[in-house]
């Protein structure tokens, strides 16, 4: 599945992959990753961002829903075992608009032609930098977007 090339754009100007395979590759600790820990504190670090996020338990995520300008823009985050996956999806009025899988593991693939790891956490300290980091981009995203449609 393609970019929208507006999104292309946009994900392109912020170096979106190059940061985030940087955070993959820094925090990568298979062995020492941190399985049991309250998820709980993943709500408080939003919210110290800035951000309001709703955990859906059915489905074990925790989602933030915002419009941008025209755009409404889904940010995902998915811990699971240590590790946290981060996913996109971009909407338009009714329109889907095109990101891919919209999971960041398969936008850096199809950016960088090259295929990462999720980040993992050994800690809540390093789940908390990864979250600030992951929280960055998503803010760096959503600047580029509404910059586009000016």
């Amino acid at each position: 599945m393609d970019i929208d090339k507006r999104l292309m754009l946009v994900l392109q100007e912020i170096d979106f992959a190059n940061r985030y395979k940087l955070l993959c590759e820094k925090h990568s600790d298979f062995d020492n990753r941190l399985v049991k820990y309250d998820k709980t504190i993943i709500n408080e670090i939003y919210a110290r961002n800035g951000l309001k996020t709703d955990y859906v338990v059915s489905e074990n995520f925790f989602k933030t829903i915002e419009n941008v300008g025209d755009f409404t823009i889904h940010f995902h985050s998915i811990p699971y075992n240590g590790f946290i996956q981060f996913l996109f999806s971009v909407r338009l009025g009714e329109e889907k608009v095109s990101i891919g899988l919209g999971v960041w593991e398969s936008i850096t693939r199809k950016l960088l032609n090259l295929k990462v790891k999720k980040p993992l956490f050994t800690s809540i300290e390093e789940l908390e930098e990864i979250l600030s980091e992951a929280i960055s981009i998503y803010e760096d995203f959503k600047k580029g977007l509404l910059a586009s449609q000016a």
